[in-house]
């Protein structure tokens, strides 16, 4: 959803998950997202923006976290 995975983020992060796919479509939501896997002690191994809507301003961010 375009309000991010705010919920999602606080049980994931909390659980003993190590890896994370992360798929958004909206950079600002993103962005809160990350720094609070960050925060858990999660690492961006790898993000790649795709542009899924040629001539649109859209874009879709992959991230994919993990942690020891």
């Amino acid at each position: 959803p375009r309000a991010g995975a705010e919920a999602q983020i606080d049980e994931l992060s909390a659980s003993d998950i190590n890896l994370i796919a992360y798929v958004s479509c909206n950079p600002t939501t993103f962005a809160r997202d990350a720094a609070h896997l960050v925060s858990r002690g999660f690492e961006i191994e790898f993000i790649q923006t795709v542009d899924q809507f040629r001539w649109s301003n859209h874009i879709e961010l992959v991230a994919k976290f993990s942690r020891n």
